[in-house]
């Protein structure tokens, strides 16, 4: 039997990691479990295969439950989420989540949030559920598709799973799920985006069907090996990707991706081909100034305590500037270094950002 907080989540981390999937008998207990059996009761009766009119019944009962605290003054947080495009599919479907709420209303456990697919297929003379171990914890539901492909249905889920409560470090998850007779068979999943706080990235699903994805991000809280070169904070400087998410069988392949131009961009692959032996020239207006980053030694700053120098930002709420400049400031007191300031002056190329000067402010001199 599996206990009350019962998750097949991994901790997330900035790869992430599939656990195997539950089995049919692990799923069907953790359902009995998880959902109030007055929810239970109301799709074993219900005749209505109309979603307009099953959530217009469900109300009601929603409402009870918010309104039926348990001993400890808790009361349950409902929210009913139609899928798009399920009655066309013919098989109209319903996810319902619900979390643990204090006397005042306010969430006070993500680990207790469950999901649940209801739905009902032509074949079927009632609903049938299925508990959705992919929300619950620290996952949130955030989108989903249901289609028919090749004579059967599927769908696509999307989940926002994050690193802890605070609703920071997370990952958008793409699950894949089709209908086996009475059974959701996940197929596939994996993160396709990272951000540092919830709700930065974006996606669209082309056209009506789930076989391809646009997605947009920022290299926040990402595994890209650039990303490690510059601290990025929430209201700091980041990249911007758009992938293409492609299915390919079972599965979907990311297919494409193309990194926005900018000057934290261009300063990114600078320093990382510095440091890797890559082509530093293809990110500078002339030579000069690759012999000057020579003589700085930039291609081993960051083999020093980053605590020595950081990375300016413009006071918050200001964005960091697209176009640049862009500096670094020295700490004169952790290390005695000749420079107190960098400063990157980009122009713009061909659709690209290169560094067309190089400030250097001494430690004698002011930095503006």
């Amino acid at each position: 039997m599996l206990h009350d907080d019962y998750s097949p989540l991994p901790t997330p981390t900035a790869t992430w990691t599939p656990t195997p999937t539950p089995t049919f008998d692990q799923w069907r207990q953790a359902l009995i479990e998880a959902v109030p059996e007055r929810l239970l009761t109301f799709f074993a009766e219900s005749t209505t295969s109309s979603l307009a009119e099953i959530q217009g019944e469900l109300q009601p009962l929603l409402d009870s439950m918010a309104a039926a605290p348990d001993a400890l003054g808790r009361t349950c947080g409902p929210q009913l989420e139609p899928v798009p495009d399920s009655e066309a599919a013919g098989v109209p479907a319903i996810i319902f989540t619900c979390g643990v709420l204090d006397p005042t209303n306010d969430s006070i456990s993500w680990r207790n949030r469950k999901g649940v697919l209801a739905w009902r297929d032509a074949t079927s003379a009632s609903w049938s559920l299925q508990l959705l171990p992919a929300i619950g914890y620290i996952s949130s539901f955030r989108e989903a598709r249901l289609v028919q492909r090749d004579g059967r249905a599927e769908l696509a889920l999307f989940t926002e799973q994050c690193r802890s409560e605070t609703g920071k470090q997370c990952q958008i998850v793409l699950r894949l799920y089709r209908l086996e007779e009475v059974f959701w068979r996940e197929l596939w999943a994996d993160s396709i985006a990272s951000q540092q706080t919830q709700r930065e990235a974006t996606w669209q699903l082309e056209g009506d069907g789930i076989e391809a994805i646009k997605v947009e991000s920022t290299s926040s809280w990402s595994d890209d090996p650039k990303s490690g070169l510059f601290q990025e904070s929430r209201y700091g400087a980041h990249r911007v990707f758009s992938d293409v998410w492609q299915r390919q069988g079972d599965a979907y392949v990311r297919t494409e991706r193309k990194t926005h131009p900018s000057a934290f961009n261009t300063l990114v692959e600078f320093f990382y081909a510095l440091q890797t032996g890559g082509d530093a020239a293809a990110w500078v207006t002339r030579p000069e100034l690759l012999e000057l980053a020579a003589q700085l030694e930039l291609a081993s700053l960051h083999e020093r305590p980053p605590a020595d120098w950081v990375l300016d930002h413009p006071p918050y709420p200001d964005p960091f500037p697209e176009a640049g400049p862009i500096s670094l400031t020295f700490d004169p007191f952790r290390l005695q270094h000749p420079v107190s300031r960098i400063i990157f002056h980009f122009v713009l190329h061909e659709d690209n950002y290169l560094i067309d000067a190089i400030e250097v402010i001494p430690t004698t001199q002011t930095a503006p």
